[in-house]
């Protein structure tokens, strides 16, 4: 109802304003009174033209001429704040001047700027001259304006700076930099962040004498100074950081500036702000590190990093992990002469450091990992330096650490490897990797499965001469290698399996190195092993399949796959069900003359028997069946006639086995069977009956009996029973139907009584939905005249516009209830749509003209984490670009570049250190598009959050 009320409105006034504006010169610029408060008139610059000479053309908005004058009296104060909005055809843009008509000079120019507030005491009392005008063009609209005096905060200026007191804990307190200006660079230098854009305000305090200050401010961000008012030197400044400790002793007692503005704008508004002395921690620095001992256990003490500040670069190099952003503390310690050390800390993240304050060189880095073992003889006896920080923040908190020396295993290392037995049967030993270390690749290369983390121990046997090894281990994970220290072959890598059968005579009499270790971590425990030589069955191979006889009936034989191996896919392609895992033991059979083969399987004992059947030979194999979850399956095949058939037989899902019964059989029939078949045939249709015939033009119902006499003398009597359908009236569909564009829900029928119906849009029913126009064809089956395709074209009133509406991520998933408004050339909503259910929308029956599809949302985001941030800096360091949709919602600063601030924002959103972007939330396509008359078009629009460039979100 309001958008019906202001439309006729904005045309009323519209039509109104087509003459020349009575201010189009300056000379008869409206006078406009300077109120108390924004009170918006509305005027129009409809008609007007430009002024040559007048004045000098503004410096902004691409000035093209129809501009229209006004003036108003800078009031006592010199502070004027002036508010446009355009409403009608027009994008306004201001220039203001001083002087009069014919001898002006301009103060400033308001490009794509509505709200300005201007503070110049010098001015009081002049008349200032505003030239309105559109952007980039010289065709006028409607706009609303008003001027008024502004309560500038009594702070605006450096010199008026507000006194603030620093007190022994944070007390906020309450402030505004609504309406405030700027100071020039002759006061102080711009802010090195927060993208200043003016709208400051000031403030002072005296240093405490330890240099210590904590600055917490919301939602302001602050640029902190020292010096005094055109004498300046910027401190540190805090962009999107409410809170910042402060440490320069050099500075205790001085005088410092604080300076608070809007990030990225002009405009401010309120604030809280408090200053404080903090407790420093007293290992804040390196030179303060506080001494550790190594204990025999772990003894935890609990220290803190709260308000702790950034050791620089040339005292030690920053830590590799953790995304360092400063707020260390230090300790020291000395690596015991045995070179173990075991460190413990939580929550805090750990460097490690050799070297002495100023020449550092870090031998550690624990990201996340709050245990580390360490064994490293060459750092025996040394001092070492201990840094503590939060994980990607400057903020910290209590911590607890503790440094011990643990009990390393003895098979630690690869020359220490633990010699195994290779038994009989499986013994069970025990050992651990608890405080086990990494071996580097030069020793041995990493395991290729386990998700190998570090922490592992060793072990040796000797494989028997059978090439037969059983590897029993639990809950570790087993690498196995050939060669020696240092000059190592990965042979196997057991992840996630406790039990292993090897079978390879090719490592016979071989010395194997074990290697043992836990998944996805260095740190380890107990864990038990044992090695033996397994009874393998004798049919593991294929070349050592065991044949079966295919007598007329089911005689079950017992089998076993236990202790099985798998065949490789040179010998014959892995089964195609069954979740084959191998384990595989091999039969063959003889396909009877008749064709037929029936398989049939009894679980016994620790196995879920499926098997395949293959033609060929061992290395040159088909695969014909596969039976999976069942107990028997029929193959079918006369071509394979007296062909031997090799079956494999598998556990489902693993390679662990047990215990069987198998039996193949054929079921020829020797004796008449008789069969009755029920078929239907077209009124006046062809038919073949099974032993032949064909009868043609069949207008009634009939029985007919056949006997059939196969190769091997099996015979069946067949009666088949044959049914005249009648014929049904041929498709008749409209050739065209309109779409009314307020409904959804219009059908298309085909007709009743056909056997299957084949629409264009995929759809298999009768009746069909019609969402959007365009040409529906159907394809139908069953007994009828004529052609069995038909069409009907589907047409919206024209001019017309219609589509869907997709979130960008991968299911491009429909966005319901979403309001999509039609905007005019002049930028006006001149109607406005919901989305229906799959995310369709459409407009009908348009004026000709040029528009803008605008989508309104009030959708929760969601889908940002830290691979966006990644794209977005893959993408500004060139390493991958974004495109499109996904190129304008990485920009979630607004600056109209992408590039490492938006990447910061990004990973501060998702550890919720924000809840929202200054670009806001969801961005989506905006296409203008021009429509003639007869026009009908098809537009998909897509929507994205800000910061979801990897469109991992589901709305």
């Amino acid at each position: 109802m309001k958008n019906s009320i202001l439309l006729p409105l904005i045309m009323i006034l519209t039509t109104g304003f087509l003459r020349a504006q009575v201010n189009d010169s300056c000379i008869n610029a409206i006078p406009l009174t300077v109120g108390y408060s924004c009170e918006m008139d509305t005027f129009s610059s409809v008609g007007a033209t430009a002024e040559p000479g007048v004045a000098p053309n503004p410096t902004c908005g691409f000035y093209s001429g129809g501009d229209v004058w006004f003036t108003a009296v800078m009031p006592a104060s010199g502070a004027l704040r002036y508010e446009i909005a355009g409403i009608s055809g027009i994008n306004p843009q201001t220039a203001i001047y001083t002087g009069s008509c014919g001898a002006m000079t301009q103060l400033l120019c308001m490009q794509l700027d509505g709200n300005k507030t201007l503070i110049d005491p010098t001015l009081a009392g002049e008349t200032l001259y505003f030239r309105i005008f559109n952007y980039s063009s010289a065709a006028g609209g409607v706009f609303r304006l008003c001027v008024w005096e502004p309560p500038v905060p009594v702070n605006n200026n450096c010199a008026d700076a507000i006194v603030l007191n620093v007190g022994d804990s944070c007390v906020p307190e309450n402030f505004t930099n609504a309406y405030a200006s700027h100071e020039p660079l002759s006061i102080a230098p711009n802010p090195t962040c927060g993208f200043y854009a003016g709208g400051d305000v000031w403030f002072t305090a005296t240093m405490p004498a330890s240099g210590a200050l904590r600055v917490e401010i919301s939602p302001a961000q602050a640029a902190i100074y020292h010096g005094s008012c055109g004498a300046f030197t910027e401190i540190v400044c805090l962009q999107l950081n409410p809170e910042k400790t402060i440490l320069r002793p050099d500075l205790g007692g001085e005088t410092i500036y604080i300076r608070a503005f809007s990030y990225s704008n002009e405009d401010g508004g309120p604030f809280t702000l408090c200053l404080w002395e903090p407790p420093i921690p007293p290992n804040n620095d390196c030179e303060n590190a506080i001494p550790l001992t190594v204990g025999q256990n772990c003894i935890m003490q609990t220290f803190t990093n709260a308000f702790a500040t950034a050791q620089p670069a040339s005292i030690a190099p920053n830590p590799t992990c953790g995304f360092y952003a400063g707020g260390d503390v230090w300790f020291t310690t000395v690596m015991p002469q045995s070179g173990k050390l075991r460190v413990e800390a939580s929550p805090a993240q750990i460097a490690l450091y050799t070297g002495s304050c100023g020449n550092m060189t870090q031998v550690y880095c624990m990201q996340l990992n709050p245990e580390k073992t360490i064994v490293d003889t060459s750092l025996a006896g040394d001092l070492l330096y201990i840094r503590a920080f939060t994980y990607g923040s400057e903020e910290g908190g209590p911590f607890n650490i503790c440094l011990w020396e643990p009990p390393i295993p003895p098979n630690n290392d690869c020359e220490n490897a633990i010699p195994l037995t290779v038994g009989q049967n499986c013994i069970m030993q025990t050992f651990t990797n608890a405080f086990a270390t990494a071996q580097p690749a030069s020793i041995a290369p990493n395991p290729t499965c386990g998700f190998y983390a570090g922490g592992d121990v060793w072990f040796t046997t000797v494989m028997p001469q059978s090439g037969k090894l059983r590897v029993e281990a639990s809950p570790a994970q087993i690498a196995l290698y050939t060669g020696s220290c240092g000059n190592m072959t990965q042979v196997y890598c057991l992840q996630l399996n406790p039990e292993k059968t090897i079978v390879d005579t090719s490592l016979a009499g071989d010395l194997l190195y074990i290697r043992a270790f836990t998944y996805g971590s260095e740190e380890g425990g107990p864990f038990s092993i044992c090695l033996w030589e397994p009874p393998v069955p004798v049919n593991d191979n294929c070349e050592n399949a065991i044949p079966l006889q295919v007598p007329t009936n089911c005689e079950m034989l017992p089998f076993t796959n236990r202790y099985a191996t798998a065949q490789p896919a040179s010998v014959a392609p892995n089964p195609s069900c069954g979740f084959y895992g191998g384990g595989d033991v091999w039969f063959t059979a003889i396909m009877p003359p008749t064709g037929k083969m029936i398989i049939h399987r009894q679980n016994l004992a620790n196995v879920n028997a499926q098997w395949a059947v293959y033609s060929g030979g061992c290395g040159n194999m088909t695969q014909v069946a596969c039976a999976q979850l069942i107990n028997s399956q029929s193959i079918e095949n006369q071509a394979l006639s007296g062909n031997t058939l090799y079956i494999r037989v598998f556990n489902f899902g693993g390679e662990e086995g047990g215990e069987f019964s198998l039996c193949v059989y054929d079921t020829t029939c020797n004796n008449v069977g008789t069969f009755v078949f029920y078929d239907t045939v077209c009124q006046g249709g062809s038919y073949t009956f099974p032993d032949g015939t064909v009868l043609s033009g069949i207008m009634e119902s009939m029985i007919d009996t056949s006997v059939l006499i196969n190769e091997i003398f099996c015979d069946s009597l067949v009666i088949t029973h044959l049914h005249v359908r009648p014929l049904l009236p041929a498709l008749n569909l409209p050739q065209q139907i309109a779409l009314p564009c307020e409904t959804f829900s219009l059908q298309l029928d085909a007709g009743p009584g056909y056997d299957s119906y084949h629409w264009n849009t995929g759809q298999h029913s009768q009746v069909i939905n019609l969402t959007q126009p365009g040409m529906y064809l159907v394809s139908v089956t069953g007994c009828f005249e004529g052609p069995g395709t038909d069409s009907c074209l589907v047409t919206l009133p024209q001019p017309s516009v219609s589509g869907t509406l997709r979130y960008l991520n991968q299911a491009q998933t429909p966005l319901p209830g979403q309001k999509i408004c039609l905007m005019s050339a002049g930028n006006i909503a001149v109607d406005s749509t919901l989305t229906d259910q799959n995310g369709a929308y459409r407009f009908c029956g348009m004026q000709p003209g040029t528009y803008t599809l605008r989508v309104q949302t009030d959708n929760a985001s969601g889908g940002i984490n830290s691979i966006d941030a990644l794209l977005i800096l893959q993408h500004f360091t060139g390493l991958q670009y974004l495109s499109g949709l996904r190129l304008l919602a990485a920009d979630v600063n607004t600056s109209n570049y992408v590039n490492a601030s938006d990447a910061l924002l990004v990973q501060r959103h998702f550890v919720e250190l924000i809840t929202t972007f200054p670009a806001g939330d969801w961005i989506f396509d905006e296409p203008a598009f021009s429509i003639g008359p007869e026009d009908i078009l098809l537009i998909n629009l897509y929507g994205l959050c800000f910061g979801d460039v990897n469109g991992s979100f589901s709305p």
